[in-house]
């Protein structure tokens, strides 16, 4: 999964372990691999990643090493 999505748009993964700038960006569009692509996928999807135990650390382990 890690790889696939990195392959659809390289910024979700840090963007995932800083999100603050992002989310309240309000992109009226996006491209494909886009930051703004980034900005709505992480507004959709950050909850479920916070709310599971341990994905945010195997993800930064990912993205650090």
């Amino acid at each position: 999964m890690y790889t696939a999505v990195e392959s659809a748009n390289k910024h979700i993964w840090k963007a995932l372990l800083k999100p603050t700038g992002h989310l309240n960006a309000r992109p009226e569009s996006y491209s494909h691999g886009s930051v703004q692509e980034m900005q709505i996928v992480l507004k959709y999807s950050l909850d479920a990643w916070i709310e599971t135990p341990g994905a945010l650390d195997l993800i930064r382990a990912k993205v650090e090493g």
